[in-house]
């Protein structure tokens, strides 16, 4: 029990932390640097199909970096929930404006009417977290949707987004959890070769 409540100590620090932030208007600004240094990276510029989140107040803002995919000829896919199974799955996206509606927990997710499952394989998935530490490892929400849905695609690199006060020195990690190839903040990339 002790691990759940540093888990949910961490996520509620975090969460005060953008909380902060935002009142100051900084979190556009410290996302563009973010997604400058993923743009930057090789991960980004090999990559043809991302997996990209729509993001909520309270994650990097990378909506930049899936518009100028778009319109490079990448191929934008992106997660719906399904909150009965506890699952993940995703969709390619064309046009921000009408190929997404508001679903689990108010996040634009794909309009299912209007797009099918994308069903191929994915290059590069970029990640929000709660928290990332030193060696990769991942501090989510609390719901499994990301490690559930990670498994599924191993040969995908995996790019953890947050900001830098975002990485600690250690997560306490359960054998089902996913670690990232990549975490990129604002400051620095960190890469983990030997997952």
């Amino acid at each position: 029990m002790a691990g759940n409540e540093t888990k949910e100590r961490i996520r509620n620090t975090i969460k005060e932390r953008f909380r902060s932030l935002s009142r100051l208007g900084e979190v556009g600004k410290m996302s563009e640097d973010v997604v400058g240094g993923i743009y930057g990276h090789d991960c980004y510029k090999k990559a043809r199909v991302i997996m990209a989140y729509m993001p909520i107040w309270d994650e990097v803002d990378i909506l930049p970096l899936i518009l100028k995919a778009l319109s490079e000829g990448r191929t934008i896919v992106v997660p719906k929930c399904d909150p009965v199974g506890r699952t993940m799955s995703v969709y390619a996206v064309e046009n921000l404006d009408y190929d997404l509606s508001c679903g689990f927990a108010g996040i634009l997710e794909p309009d299912v009417k209007r797009r099918l499952p994308y069903t191929e394989s994915i290059d590069l998935i970029l990640v929000p977290g709660r928290a990332f530490d030193l060696k990769g490892n991942r501090l989510g929400r609390g719901q499994g949707y990301y490690d559930r849905f990670l498994v599924s695609y191993a040969t995908a690199l995996k790019v953890g987004v947050a900001f830098d006060f975002q990485v600690l020195k250690q997560i306490e990690v359960s054998e089902h959890d996913v670690s990232m190839n990549y975490v990129v903040t604002e400051k620095r990339i960190l890469g983990y070769f030997n997952n």
